[in-house]
């Protein structure tokens, strides 16, 4: 979805970060996000279209995909962007799932912290968690995906 440009046209306005797509460094982790999804039997969507948030602007999660019945976005969270960008897009995914987060990390290390930062960041508040890493994340023995779940 690029936008292009004639001579003499404004360029577009960039997008904010909770409107932008993954960057060329990210897309692979997302990619291999969504293909590990899908072979574990959900319905996912690596292009999702930007979602109306609660109070005006757009959310453009990472993924889309068909959890527990619904769908709902998941984050692929590698923790490189910075901590007030991660916060407002957890805030948004908290928002459109209803307090249902759902992360994929790329490695068991990055999951251990990104645990400690979104229950650290959710406080008191109800939350509904699924996390899991792209390196167990496959579930042995029809286990589920879900390396972590809480609520």
């Amino acid at each position: 979805r690029q936008q292009l440009q004639g001579a003499g046209t404004a360029p577009a306005p960039e997008a904010g970060p909770l409107q932008a797509r993954p960057g060329p460094d990210r897309w692979d982790m997302v990619r291999a996000a969504a293909s590990l999804l899908a072979a574990a039997g959900y319905d996912v969507d690596p292009l999702p279209e930007p979602l109306p948030i609660p109070g005006g602007g757009a959310f453009l999660p990472d993924l889309m995909a068909r959890l527990g019945g619904r769908a709902l976005p998941v984050e692929v969270e590698d923790l490189n962007r910075p901590l007030p960008e991660r916060e407002d897009r957890w805030g948004a995914c908290y928002t459109l799932g209803d307090g249902h987060l759902c992360f994929v990390a790329p490695d068991p290390q990055v999951l251990d912290r990104l645990r400690s930062e979104v229950f650290f960041w959710a406080g008191p508040r109800p939350l509904v968690l699924w996390m899991t890493d792209l390196e167990r994340g496959h579930g042995r023995r029809g286990e589920s995906v879900w390396l972590v779940r809480r609520g």
